[in-house]
């Protein structure tokens, strides 16, 4: 099997990166559901439904020693394996079983940087799983994934926890109070993800602010 029939190459990020069926977005706003990028998706590539379905099997057969081979391989290509993104389609936390599933993924492939925003931090138990399994993994970038529906009580207690966090949806205002303005989304820089230093990747906290595209 080719690295592109199970990953996604994502080259305005410079990632390789996963992806899932919109089927595991159980923590979806409205915002979310109507700003989809699946809607786009489906419109323009009558293809995607059925290969995200097979995305979603995927899933659920991927593990630490799996991905481990697949890092490998992804390691002779121009996006490299030192950085991953997980989900740009679909949720990666859809339940505590995917907290589990993603830190033990996590922990077996230490030289890579994993980016995992996430709409799973609304559910109460799922956050708090979260925290405890893959949070405190030294190669995890989870971050909590905002949109104009949050709420500023909602971003305090966030950050009071110490999740980064990542909002998109409004141009002219964030939710967040200093944020880092992304550079590729704002200045337009293809594949910056996969050299950023002040974004995503960051070990310490961030709050990062996303312009429409």
């Amino acid at each position: 099997m080719q690295i592109k029939e199970r990953f996604h190459s994502c080259n305005d990020l410079g990632l390789w990166a996963l992806d899932r069926g919109p089927s595991s977005c159980a923590h979806k706003t409205e915002y979310c559901s109507r700003k989809c990028y699946m809607n786009k998706l489906k419109v323009a590539y009558k293809g995607i439904a059925p290969r995200r379905l097979r995305d979603e099997e995927h899933w659920t057969t991927l593990d630490g020693a799996t991905m481990r081979y697949w890092l490998a391989r992804m390691a002779t290509t121009n996006h490299g394996r030192s950085r991953f993104r997980g989900c740009t389609d679909g949720e990666n936390f859809s339940d505590v079983s995917d907290a589990y599933r993603w830190a033990g993924i996590i922990r077996s492939n230490p030289a890579t940087l994993f980016w995992l925003p996430t709409r799973g931090w609304r559910d109460s138990g799922l956050r708090t799983a979260i925290t405890r399994l893959v949070r405190t993994l030294p190669n995890s970038r989870a971050m909590a994934s905002l949109d104009p529906s949050n709420t500023p009580e909602e971003v305090d207690a966030l950050v009071s926890e110490g999740w980064s966090t990542m909002f998109f949806g409004d141009d002219t205002a964030s939710l967040q109070p200093s944020p880092i303005k992304c550079a590729k989304t704002w200045r337009g820089i293809h594949g910056h993800c996969r050299v950023c230093k002040v974004g995503c990747f960051k070990s310490s906290r961030v709050d990062v602010w996303l312009k429409e595209h």
